[in-house]
């Protein structure tokens, strides 16, 4: 986040941004004056969650009835089981001023960047106040995704002081990189389980000490053909509508301060189809924070009242959408573009422009993916021409190979990495 600000006292901030707390305004609050409004649209996204879920009833009974403690977010939910079957490593080793002082030693020689050291040194520090003379009695070896706050950074400082191995697992797509990626889950990890096999090269690149690429569970669903109730679904890039701060994912983001650039291509989309393609259906699905107060609200519902063939939905599932669309736009790589059989069952229009152009190493394989477009002129154009564009459309199995989920027995694969790794520690 970039911000005038040089320091705040806001706990809250510092208790979920670790890297960058101490750069973001106050956090105010608007009154709730729409509580009706904000209400409703809160019980939708609670019955969405529970209508959509899978497995809630085992979910339910591990979590309440079992009391398991245990919570894997991603695909490493599919993997709760393994993990919870792995014995506790016994050690009545107290943590000294020696192994701090080799913790911050470590950071010291990989973290080279000022901004980043900062922060990670302030991390050890308070792990070591935390932690230092405790006896330390059945640690858990357990998984990570991307590190995304101090709390979760001190249990991986911890893992390492009882020399458990820290495993990461990747939780989205990674084709338009985030910056923080090296420092967040790359340095922190050793082992690293991606999805595919673009992944595996990148973090390999970048230095990652042992990378597999298993496939995913979560992403890689079959799409079943169903009556078409949309003729577009359109996937909206909502990151940058972000209280106070401007939000920096990648070395080529493009955001506008108050996200105009973002929300004037929604504006201009919604009316496009109200306007111009009356006789189309499309579904625009956005983020539910957006309605919930986790993120600023914007009106994509008072942009599209007046436009009957216009929906806005933020609580239905994207997957379940994708099966009721015929085709797709995007304004980024979504993280459900790492399914396989997506790109065999449909056509999608994908913007190479701003908040998320395509990285340049890509564009050749992305041209031959999806169907690009840099403005809404172009947009206009490919909706108007979409039946003969897509009419025989080649797809390239090499391609979409390499981007999507890797073609294997997830979690047969995940068993045997875990089983191979971690016996004998």
């Amino acid at each position: 986040y970039i911000s005038d600000v040089e320091n705040t006292n806001n706990k809250l901030l510092e208790e979920n941004y670790f890297a960058s707390s101490d750069l973001i305004d106050e956090l105010i609050l608007v009154s709730n004056k729409d509580k009706d409004f904000y209400k409703k649209n809160n019980y939708l996204d609670k019955y969405s969650k529970i209508r959509y879920s899978k497995n809630l009833f085992s979910k339910v009974i591990s979590k309440y009835i079992l009391k398991d403690k245990l919570s894997l977010a991603y695909d490493m939910s599919n993997f709760n089981n393994l993990f919870s079957k792995i014995k506790p490593i016994e050690t009545n080793n107290m943590l000294d001023e020696k192994e701090v002082n080799e913790l911050i030693v470590e950071v010291d020689s990989i973290i080279n960047d000022t901004f980043f050291y900062e922060r990670y040194k302030s991390i050890v520090e308070i792990f070591k106040t935390k932690f230092k003379n405790i006896n330390r009695t059945s640690a858990k070896i357990k998984a990570f995704s991307f590190l995304s706050n101090y709390s979760k950074y001190i249990e991986l400082l911890s893992n390492k002081a009882n020399n458990i191995p820290n495993i990461f697992i990747q939780h989205g797509s990674y084709l338009q990189e985030n910056i923080f990626l090296k420092y967040n889950e790359i340095y922190p990890a050793d082992i690293n389980l991606v999805l595919n096999d673009f992944t595996k090269d990148l973090f390999e690149k970048k230095g990652a000490k042992q990378v597999y690429s298993i496939g995913s569970i979560n992403f890689n669903y079959p799409i079943i053909q169903q009556k078409d109730e949309y003729d577009f679904l359109y996937i909206t890039y909502c990151t940058s509508y972000s209280y106070t701060g401007t939000y920096v994912g990648s070395e080529v983001n493009n955001l506008s301060v108050d996200a105009n650039n973002i929300y004037t291509r929604h504006k201009q989309i919604i009316e496009l189809f109200g306007t111009k393609f009356k006789d189309k259906k499309i579904c625009i699905k956005i983020q539910p924070g957006i309605m919930l107060g986790t993120m600023l609200y914007i009106p994509f519902l008072e942009l599209s009242e007046k436009y009957k063939n216009v929906t806005i939905e933020f609580s239905v599932p994207i997957q379940k959408l994708i099966q009721k669309s015929k085709y797709i736009i995007s304004d980024y790589f979504s993280s459900e573009f790492i399914n396989r059989d997506l790109h065999y069952k449909r056509d999608i229009i994908l913007f190479n422009t701003a908040p998320l152009p395509l990285p340049k190493g890509t564009i050749e394989d992305m041209k031959k993916m999806f169907i690009l477009v840099d403005t809404v002129n172009d947009l206009e154009d490919k909706v108007l021409n979409i039946e003969d564009i897509t009419k025989n459309r080649k797809r390239y199995d090499d391609i979409i190979e390499y981007y999507s989920s890797k073609k294997c027995d997830t979690k047969q694969v995940v068993t045997e990495i875990l089983e191979k790794e971690l016996n004998g520690r």
